[in-house]
């Protein structure tokens, strides 16, 4: 996966640096959701979960095991762009959880600015396999984990 930069390694030094905006980036189930909220928790920075962004349709399309396309995906990378816009205005120091796996999708969220950092969480077909199946109440269907990890 190529952005056109280098993903920015993280010291705890740089936390400090003034307005900045952490995109914890990765497949359903790497962690972006628990490394961010613990991030946040740590720091005291605002924290965005952008699963809470996806409209009731696209969850139900994912539940169902059905891929979004780009249309569907347009508006929810929008509205998560409006919000770094927003927090980065007002030089609030935010966190946001979002798969953001291709470098358009990162181009919405305006990832070029040298205030936005990536920090891109990995793991293994078997990890991540496990932790969908030991998720409960959340609309990411494994099935399509399954479908989508091959594709």
């Amino acid at each position: 996966m190529q952005s056109g930069r280098e993903y920015a390694d993280l010291a705890p030094e740089d936390l400090d640096r003034g307005n900045m905006i952490v995109i914890i980036m990765g497949f359903t189930g790497s962690g972006k959701t628990t490394v961010g909220q613990a991030l946040a928790d740590k720091t005291g920075w605002e924290f965005h979960d952008a699963d809470s962004f996806h409209s009731v349709e696209a969850k139900e399309k994912m539940s169902r095991g059905e891929p979004l396309t780009d249309a569907d995906r347009t508006p929810w990378l929008q509205t998560m762009g409006e919000v770094i816009a927003q927090s980065l205005k007002a030089e609030k120091n935010t966190i946001l959880a979002c798969s953001a796996l291709k470098a358009n999708y990162r181009q919405i969220l305006s990832v070029d600015d040298p205030r936005i950092k990536l920090v891109y969480l990995k793991g293994s077909y078997e990890l991540i396999d496990q932790r969908l199946g030991d998720r409960i109440g959340h609309f990411m269907n494994r099935d399509f984990y399954k479908v989508s990890s091959i594709l």
